[in-house]
């Protein structure tokens, strides 16, 4: 299975900056799916050893929620690219990490 497809799941579902630890380099992102009649599907992304985190938003007006349109994972240059659109492009977040986990299940590091 390939990175992307174990992304697949996080997409169209809303996202939230759960935490950020300047201290030990950590982001927890959460993404909620939810399902017409049925209950939420909660997912937890934690990215470890981050070393950058952008956030592009396209002008001041608000959102209700923040839509994961796409999801993907890269390497790039000893790192992971962890990145987000965010309803639409250029709307989005990219993290520079080291290590991705989804669940408490390690799903790539950089090394």
């Amino acid at each position: 299975m390939s990175d992307n497809e174990k992304l697949d799941g996080l997409w169209s579902a809303s996202v939230a900056v759960d935490s950020i630890d300047l201290a030990t380099g950590q982001v927890c992102l959460r993404f909620v799916t939810h399902h017409i009649g049925g209950r939420d599907s909660v997912r937890v992304v934690r990215l470890e050893s981050v070393e950058s985190f952008e956030m592009h938003k396209h002008g001041p007006a608000r959102w209700e929620y923040a839509e994961a349109s796409e999801v993907g994972l890269s390497k790039v240059h000893g790192t992971l690219e962890f990145g987000i659109v965010l309803w639409d492009e250029p709307n989005g977040l990219v993290v520079r990490c080291h290590e991705v986990w989804i669940d408490d299940v390690l799903i790539e590091r950089a090394t």
